[in-house]
């Protein structure tokens, strides 16, 4: 309780100050990935977890406001390499995205799992490699990162692999089995179970794809990349006070040492 207070007044005494210099905005393409990110009625990104951490990090930052305009991901990715837009929040870091991205110190993480239809598969689904997902149609969404070795499986296994756009489609698909598997992170895919109430047609099997380690990548031609390290000192401090536990919901996950 004493480190969420202390942070509760470093948020105070920050914002007090804001009135006396200019405010810039720093632009994070964001596609709707509930419940990390949620979209209004407006079509405005304007809550969700990633939002609420990501808004109280620059709450810790005098002078840079973020905004999150809606992008689907694919183009999100598009526009950070170019420079269109600044950031991206909470992703997950390859080598393909360090080329234009670099990457604060990691914010949260939430493992990933990989998703069945209990009806296709009755006795349940277990797997030890990629090599056992042969044979069996995987979903995906079309840019993300899942981790290796899934990564290079999805790039080599074209013929069994359906790419989408959004976690949601993959889901509904799953559910009506015209597809086999889903990999997904363990809070987006709660987050579309319960809402469809597919929580008795769903299951996961036991073993982790991924510990999705979740960053804000900014691109290298914005010049918001010079407040790396100020973002760290802020993840840090929402770290280590238990801010993000609390609005994650979590208990020690993001003061736990990343794996």
């Amino acid at each position: 309780m004493m480190k969420q207070a202390l942070y509760l007044i470093s948020l105070c005494f920050l914002s007090l100050n804001l009135n006396a210099e200019a405010v810039e905005e720093m632009a994070f393409a964001t596609d709707p990935w509930p419940p990390y990110f949620l979209e209004g009625q407006s079509g405005d990104i304007n809550a969700g977890i990633g939002y609420q951490i990501v808004s109280e990090i620059f709450a810790l930052i005098p002078g840079v406001n973020a905004t999150f305009p809606k992008v689907p991901w694919k183009r999100a990715l598009l526009e950070v390499e170019q420079g269109v837009k600044d950031s991206i929040a909470l992703l997950l870091k390859n080598d393909e995205r360090a080329k234009y991205m670099r990457f604060t110190h990691p914010v949260m993480q939430s493992p990933a799992w990989m998703y069945y239809n209990r009806e296709r598969f009755p006795d349940g689904y277990e797997w030890n490699n990629v090599n056992d997902f042969e044979g069996l149609r995987l979903g995906v969404v079309r840019g993300y990162v899942y981790g290796e070795p899934l990564d290079s499986y999805i790039a080599n296994a074209k013929e069994n692999v359906f790419e989408v756009t959004t976690s949601k489609q993959l889901f509904s698909m799953l559910q009506r089995q015209h597809i086999d598997l889903v990999p997904e992170n363990t809070s987006v895919a709660n987050d579309i179970v319960k809402t469809q109430d597919w929580r008795q047609q769903l299951g996961h099997a036991a073993k982790v794809v991924n510990t999705d380690i979740l960053f804000i990548g900014i691109s290298k031609k914005s010049k918001f990349v010079s407040l790396i390290p100020r973002l760290n000192d802020a993840i840090q401090m929402m770290r280590m006070s238990g801010r993000i536990d609390q609005i994650t919901g979590t208990s020690g996950k993001s003061i736990a040492p990343f794996e």
